[in-house]
């Protein structure tokens, strides 16, 4: 009930209304006895007109101008906002991939002393340590073929549209 008589008596007022002077009306808002509707007093419609006639164009363009500006630093503020977190949140995956590649490389090292250890045992180690490279570099070569061809067949695909 508050809020329809709260709603009918700023039906008339300006945008430029302040909140202050919305909430200081609330109070004196009533029902009129002889229609029974709800109406604000005569008192503030009064005051409404008077505001409405007292907003020239050039206030309301002002305050337009005004919310305008305060709605774009708000979303550029948001915005900035959005990248900082996918910023932070870049970082700290590419701090895990680091991490997750220095354990990984450490890992390869000494799977490959293993398996030079392992060799070591049934040959030389100079056949062992030459067997294991050549594994090494042959299955660096076919790794990098692979991914050459998929490389250029994705630039020829992006090159043909």
């Amino acid at each position: 009930m508050v809020r329809r008589l709260l709603l009918l008596g700023l039906a008339s007022m300006s945008t430029t209304t302040t909140l202050r002077e919305i909430t200081t009306m609330a109070p004196r808002m009533t029902l009129q006895p002889s229609s029974g509707e709800p109406r604000a007093l005569a008192a503030v419609d009064d005051r409404s007109a008077a505001l409405v006639a007292t907003a020239t164009a050039t206030d309301q363009l002002r305050s337009l101008v005004s919310d305008g500006a305060d709605i774009v630093s708000s979303e550029i503020q948001l915005a900035l906002l959005d990248m900082r977190a996918g910023l932070l949140r870049r970082v700290r995956e590419g701090v895990g991939l680091g991490i997750s590649g220095v354990i990984g490389a450490t890992g390869a090292g000494l799977l490959v002393a293993a398996a030079v250890g392992g060799l070591a045992e049934l040959l030389p180690i100079w056949a062992a340590l030459a067997i294991v490279g050549a594994t090494l570099v042959l299955t660096a070569v076919i790794v990098m073929s692979v991914l050459g061809r998929r490389s250029s067949s994705t630039d020829a695909a992006q090159a043909a549209k």
